[in-house]
């Protein structure tokens, strides 16, 4: 029995061996890096254990201003706008200031008068305004029309847009602060079950002078699923600790700062 359930824990642990290096193939074919099956990533930077300290209101109004999707709607928002004056201009009269300068020739022969034109010595100069103003201007006023219904539809978009990435952010935030809590928890059971293991052990090394071989097999059974409740609750921590870090990035990168965490940042191009 013990030789089986150490078989047991060895294939855990290729399981989770199998399990690295999928991920390290997977960073490095993201990063660029060279493919090598045996080589695994080990993170230089220590998982964050502290409990999550967030201003919901605070969160939510840097993430309002650096959604990238957000940003977009409202540069589509200021281009509706300009086309929405641009339409506004077609309403509007027209008043053109024109003016022409004309140099005449005078002779009865047609090289004389080109020659006085040349001298520029008879001139004439005219200066005028022109208003003009379109019979009932039907083209532009649809036109304006329009564009005053695509600024409509793309505000409403971009107050849909703002209040789905409000509701994303608390969403994560109420994530990341069960995942500390399920954290929290996994470090307690860690706690007992190597509280477990001692306890196990010592019954099973030291057993009462008067029990007999059943009671040293019950003692070795318990022992054994003290280790493997001890195993399991090391798993399960660390997968808590992955997953609440996991939501902490997923916070940071709702929010617009996931670059300012780590202190990245991209050159501009020259």
């Amino acid at each position: 029995r013990a030789s089986v359930k150490l078989e047991d824990l060895f294939q855990q642990k290729l399981a989770a061996e199998k399990s690295i290096q999928q991920l390290s193939l997977q960073v490095s074919q993201l990063t660029g890096m060279d493919v090598d099956g045996n080589a695994l990533l080990v993170p230089l930077d220590a998982p964050q254990r502290q409990p999550p300290l967030f201003q919901k209101d605070a969160i939510v109004g840097v993430a309002l201003q650096r959604n990238p999707k957000l940003l977009q709607q409202r540069q589509e928002i200021a281009v509706r706008q300009n086309q929405l004056q641009l339409a506004l201009n077609q309403l509007r009269p027209q008043l053109d200031l024109r003016s022409s300068v004309r140099s005449s020739g005078l002779n009865d022969d047609l090289g004389s008068a080109l020659g006085d034109m040349a001298k520029v010595e008879f001139v004439d100069l005219s200066v005028g305004l022109v208003y003009t103003r379109p019979v009932g201007n039907r083209a532009a006023r649809s036109q304006y029309r329009q564009a005053e219904l695509e600024l409509a539809r793309t505000s409403e978009l971009l107050i849909a847009f703002e209040r789905q990435a409000a509701f994303a952010i608390v969403e994560s935030l109420n994530s990341t602060q069960l995942a500390y809590a399920r954290f929290e928890s996994a470090l307690r059971q860690l706690e007992q079950a190597q509280e477990w293991v001692r306890l196990a052990k010592v019954r099973y090394q030291s057993p009462p002078d008067e029990s007999g071989q059943e009671a040293l097999l019950v003692a070795l059974l318990d022992y054994q699923t003290a280790i493997q409740a001890h195993v399991d609750a090391m798993v399960g921590t660390a997968l808590a600790l992955a997953d609440y870090n996991s939501q902490l990035a997923t916070v940071e990168e709702q929010r617009g700062t996931l670059l300012d965490r780590w202190n990245i940042a991209i050159a501009a191009q020259p």
